[in-house]
């Protein structure tokens, strides 16, 4: 299991910006919008939260309130087809076909380092990077002892 691993300074440099492509071009939208959520949650700000742009959203935030929601379509920047949906400062609605339109990677990348164990959609992945890290950094260190001999 990935918390039990350590991750030294030196792991942590090599794996930062890893991660960052990792999140930024292999990671599905899906999973991508679970992981800034549970950053969101983390870091105490559920306004910045993203949702599937969907009848559940509307009956969840809006339930029998359809001038609310009208009024929160019609003052924000909400597109129907869109895919993703979330609310701006001013409880208006926002969508777009990308959640990285929103998502901060550089601070998504810093809590997962901080507190892996809260986003399995990474795990597997950040398990074997850290091993794969660690081996060249343990064959690096026999060459330069092999090489001081």
């Amino acid at each position: 299991m990935f918390n039990t691993l350590e991750i030294t300074e030196r792991i942590e440099q090599q794996l930062r910006p890893l991660l960052k492509e990792h999140i930024e071009n292999h990671v599905d939208d899906h999973d991508l919008v679970m992981m800034h959520n549970t950053y969101c949650q983390n870091s105490n700000d559920p306004d910045n939260e993203i949702f599937e742009n969907s009848d559940d959203f509307f009956e969840t935030f809006f339930d029998g309130r359809v001038t609310e929601a009208i009024r929160a379509a019609f003052y924000g920047t909400y597109d129907y087809p869109d895919d993703w949906v979330k609310f701006n400062g001013y409880a208006n609605l926002e969508s777009s076909n990308d959640p990285m339109d929103w998502i901060d990677t550089s601070a998504l990348v810093d809590d997962i380092l901080e507190c892996p164990e809260n986003y399995p959609e990474v795990e597997r992945w950040l398990e074997d990077e850290v091993d794969t890290i660690r081996e060249e950094i343990e064959a690096e260190e026999e060459e330069e002892e092999e090489d001081e001999e």
